[in-house]
C-alpha cells in the first residue's frame, strides 16, 4: 500500500507543522502619517497653524541599532586631532630654526603681486621679440588687451596685421567694440574691412562676418549673405570651428524663423 503524502513527507522530516519558524525581531515603530506636514485642527474644526515635523522611521529605527554596535564608537570630528600635514610641520620647523625666512616674508609682500607680474611678462617679451619671436608681437599686443591698455594693443596689432591673422583678427574685435579709438560711426566699417581681409583663414572672422551682413552693421543688410557665412560654419569639418557651430546653427534657427536670407520653415528652425 502507497503511504499517504502527510506520513512521508512525517518520515523524512518535511512536515511543515512541526517544523520551527525562527522568531522574527519585532519592530517597534509609532505609527505616523507619511507627509512631513502635519496639520493639526481644533475641536471645533478651525484650521490651526502648520506645523513642520519631518519624520524618518527607517532612519530612527538605524539610529537606534547604532547605538549599541560599534557605531557609537566612532570618531567624533569635532574632537579628535587629526595628523597634521608633514609638508607644514617641516616648513614650521624650518621657520623656526631660520628667523630670516620671517624678515623675507616681510619684505617681498608685494613680490607676486599682479602688477609685477605683468612688468616680468612685458620684460620676457621684450627679450622674446629681440630674439625675433614673431609670436612675441602678438601675446605683447594681447596682453595690452587684456589689461585694458586698448591704445597700446591697437598698435601693437596695426604693427603686425600683414604677418599674423590673430592680431587682424583682434583689431576687428576692437573696432567692432569702439576699444581704443575715437568714438565714430566708421568702427564697424573698419571690423568688416579686417574681417574681410582673412575669412579664408579664420573661421571666427568668417563667423562675425556672418553676423554683421545679416543685422546690417557696417554694410547694408543682407541677409542672404549672412546666411551664407553662417552655413561655413556649420559645415566646416575643421576642428577649429567646432565651437562657433552651435551659435552659428542658432543664427541659422533664427534665420528660418524670421524668414531673412531663406524661406521661412518652422522646422528648419527647429
Amino acid at each position: 500500500m502507497r503511504p499517504s503524502i502527510f506520513i512521508l513527507n512525517k518520515q523524512i522530516g518535511l512536515d511543515r507543522k512541526e517544523k520551527k519558524k525562527k522568531p522574527v525581531p519585532k519592530l517597534s515603530f509609532e505609527f505616523r502619517p507619511s507627509p512631513t506636514l502635519l496639520l493639526s485642527y481644533s475641536k471645533n474644526k478651525t484650521k490651526q497653524k502648520k506645523h513642520v515635523q519631518p519624520y524618518n522611521p527607517r532612519g530612527q529605527y538605524e539610529f537606534k541599532q547604532c547605538k549599541d554596535t560599534h557605531c557609537g564608537n566612532r570618531m567624533k570630528l569635532t574632537s579628535e586631532n587629526l595628523p597634521k600635514n608633514p609638508f607644514y610641520t617641516s616648513i614650521s620647523q624650518y621657520a623656526a630654526n631660520h628667523p630670516q625666512f620671517f624678515q623675507w616674508r616681510k619684505e617681498k609682500t608685494d613680490h607676486y603681486n599682479h602688477s609685477n607680474l605683468v612688468d616680468k611678462a612685458l620684460q620676457l617679451l621684450k627679450e622674446r621679440i629681440r630674439r625675433g619671436d614673431a609670436l612675441a608681437y602678438f601675446l605683447r599686443g594681447q596682453l595690452y588687451f587684456e589689461e585694458g591698455w586698448y591704445e597700446d594693443a591697437l598698435e601693437q596689432f596695426e604693427e603686425i596685421k600683414e604677418k599674423d591673422h590673430q592680431a587682424t583678427y583682434q583689431l576687428g574685435v576692437m573696432y567692432y567694440d569702439g576699444l581704443g579709438i575715437a568714438a565714430n560711426a566708421g568702427w564697424y566699417e573698419d571690423a568688416l574691412e579686417q574681417f574681410e581681409e582673412i575669412k579664408e583663414k579664420d573661421h571666427q572672422a568668417t563667423y562675425q562676418l556672418g553676423v554683421m551682413y545679416y543685422d546690417g552693421l557696417g554694410i547694408a543688410a543682407n541677409a542672404e549673405k549672412g546666411v551664407e557665412y553662417m552655413k561655413k560654419i556649420v559645415d566646416s569639418p575643421c576642428p577649429k570651428a567646432r565651437h562657433l557651430k552651435f551659435a552659428a546653427a542658432y543664427n541659422l534657427g533664427r534665420a528660418y524663423y524670421e524668414g531673412k536670407g531663406v524661406k521661412r520653415s518652422d522646422e528648419e528652425a527647429e
